[in-house]
């Protein structure tokens, strides 16, 4: 069963998800120094690795030993995701802005008195 909007990848036999949020978006912005539409135009394997880490949690159990920088770059070269890592990051970007309407920003906050516009 998929959930809505979530984000599956999967590397070194773990399934990984990734849940766009406005905390991941956070989170991304953070680990990568840069705007998401900067990161989401261009993507680059050393963000997408970032992006895993800090945004991906593996669907069962514990992250694994090897779930480091560089454990994932190794494991990405051997398993040849390289690509598919990018367009997880691309998917998961998109996923992330289309997660609330302009509405929805708007209202954050707002009371049951306030007009919404």
């Amino acid at each position: 069963m998929s959930k809505r909007g979530h984000v599956p990848f999967k590397l070194g036999g773990i399934d990984f998800e990734l849940v766009p949020s406005f905390e991941n978006l956070d989170r991304l912005e953070s680990v990568t120094n840069k705007p998401i539409y900067s990161i989401a135009s261009q993507p680059k394997v050393s963000d997408a690795i970032k992006c895993l880490l800090a945004c991906g949690k593996p669907t069962f159990g514990k992250s694994p030993d090897w779930f480091n920088a560089e454990g994932v770059f190794e494991l990405v070269n051997a398993e040849n995701k390289a690509v598919d890592l990018c367009l997880v990051l691309v998917t998961f970007c998109t996923n992330v802005l289309k997660a609330g309407s302009e509405t929805d920003i708007k209202t954050v906050g707002a009371d049951d008195s306030t007009e919404k516009k």
